[in-house]
Parts: structure tokens; sequence; C-alpha cells
């Protein structure tokens, strides 16, 4: 009985460490975003903007970072350029590059979701475990219901910070919004070992 209770439990956490969700999806920040701030874009940098993001989208990583790096030497106001930056450099296996634009972005704007997201899973991958606690933290300040980040903060505090009472709060919390079955499972997992 005890063999088999060890056996669910790794492979309870097998499960719950593979399914750190990487926002692996380019920033889509359109028209109608920016304009609502009242900064007036140019037309032709939005298209180049635009087609960056397609390039990602296709996997084309190095001509996306040419048009993006075009991007934010005309225009610095806007985090999503920094954010797919990143991603594409991260794509690429490139690190440093990938922190070097995500902290840009979080220089715009602190709260970005993508940008503290990415942060937090590199942070994580590099056992940099407070400052992915932190990259969450700041996140959660300005949208304290998006789901990825109650997530993926919610598995590095189960998983890496083994604070137990984080990830429970951070569980309850994602389950008040969503019916995931994963994540209830976890909990229940969670409240076992606890």
């Amino acid at each position: 009985m005890i063999v088999v209770r060890n056996l669910l439990l790794s492979l309870c956490c097998l499960n719950l460490f593979s399914c750190a969700i990487e926002t692996k999806e380019v920033v889509q920040q359109d028209q109608s975003a920016i304009k609502s701030e009242k900064i007036e874009i140019d037309d032709q940098l939005m298209k180049q903007f635009d087609q960056a993001k397609k390039l990602l989208t296709d996997k084309q990583y190095q001509p996306a970072i040419e048009l993006l790096n075009n991007v934010i030497k005309e225009e610095t106001r806007f985090a999503a350029p920094f954010v797919n930056l990143a991603m594409a450099y991260g794509y690429l296996d490139d690190e440093k590059q990938a922190e070097k634009f995500l902290r840009r972005a979080l220089e715009i704007d602190l709260g970005h979701i993508a940008a503290n997201n990415e942060l937090g899973i590199l942070y994580r991958k590099q056992g940099r475990f407070a400052e992915a606690r932190k990259a969450y933290e700041n996140a959660l300040a300005e949208h304290p219901d998006d789901l990825l980040i109650l997530r993926n903060f919610g598995i590095l505090c189960d998983l890496y910070l083994a604070d137990l009472s984080c990830a429970q709060q951070l569980y309850k919390k994602y389950l008040d919004i969503s019916d995931d079955k994963n994540i209830k499972i976890w909990l229940l997992d969670l409240e076992r070992r606890m």
C-alpha cells in the first residue's frame, strides 16, 4: 500500500512538473489597445510589428528579431515588442538576451502578464526561485485573477519553493475562477502532503 501511494505521489508530481505552462504565444497588442492609450503609432511601424508577430508564429525567429529591433528603435513606449523579442530569443535558447528584453518590458509595465510569466519561467529554469516568485507577484498585483500566473506561481510554490500554504492558496484561487480537473487533483495531493 505504501509503495502504491508513493508511486501515485511520484506520478502526480511528475504530471504537475510537466504541466508548468509557458506562454510561448506571441504577445498580441493590437492597434485598438495602443490607440486607447492616446499615443499615435506610425502605420508603417505597426505593420512591421504585425509582420514580426506573424514571423514568430511561423517560427522564423531571426527575421522576426530583425523587424522587432527596428520597431523598438522607433518606439519604446510599449512592452509588447520587447516581450516578443524576448520570446524569439527564448526560442533560440539565448537566455541572456531573453532576460534583457523581459526586464526592459517590465520597466515599461511592471505588471505585464506575459513578461512576468516568461521571466518567472526563465528564472525557475535557472534555479532563481526568489526572483521567479517576485515576477509572479508583480503580475498578480495588477492582475489578481490571471489563471496562467496563478497556475505557474502555484507550481513554483509547490514544487520548487516547498511553500505548500502558498501553493494551496494559489490553487484555491485558481479553482474559484476556473473548474480545472488537474488543479483539483494537484490541490488534493497538496493537502494530503500538508
